[in-house]
């Protein structure tokens, strides 16, 4: 039976309260596994395990800039204003993320859902007088974990 490979570029993202959210790129989804080690005297081996930490690094999703689309700097200047302390409670935040691959025909094959993330950076992009690219964004957002949703 042949398999396909799926594409790189055939993915969307879908975020809590954000009308938009069509993306060029989207950072890898990791999991990390802390480590823990030892080593007996007159040994020169140390012994690694498995650590009692596990975490989630942080997702970065770029897309073009256009002038009526605001939704993910709202966001983070709701996040900001929490870390201030004049924002609403930080729990109102946390937003549920989707990270769906595609298959060739638009059809869903592998969903990822990213729980409690929020808003950590984000980049209005770079200007420049001499190009003829378009802008971009991009967003840092910190979960808790992810897992693959059904």
């Amino acid at each position: 039976m042949a398999r396909d490979f799926m594409l790189k570029g055939t993915f969307l993202v879908e975020i809590d309260k954000v009308v938009s959210a069509e993306f060029q790129s989207c950072s890898e989804l990791a999991v990390e596994v802390g480590e823990s080690s030892y080593k007996q005297g007159g040994s020169l081996i140390a012994k690694k395990q498995p650590g009692a930490t596990v975490t989630f690094p942080d997702i970065t999703l770029e897309r073009g800039v256009f002038d009526d689309d605001t939704d993910l700097l709202q966001w983070m200047k709701e996040c900001v204003a929490v870390a201030e302390g004049t924002g609403a409670n930080p729990s109102d935040l946390y937003r549920t993320i989707d990270v769906v691959q595609l298959d060739r025909a638009g059809n869903d094959v592998k969903r990822i859902r990213c729980f409690n993330a929020w808003c950590k950076r984000f980049s209005e992009g770079d200007f420049d007088a001499t190009s003829d690219d378009h802008r971009a964004e991009s967003v840092v957002i910190a979960c808790d974990y992810w897992e693959e949703a059904a």
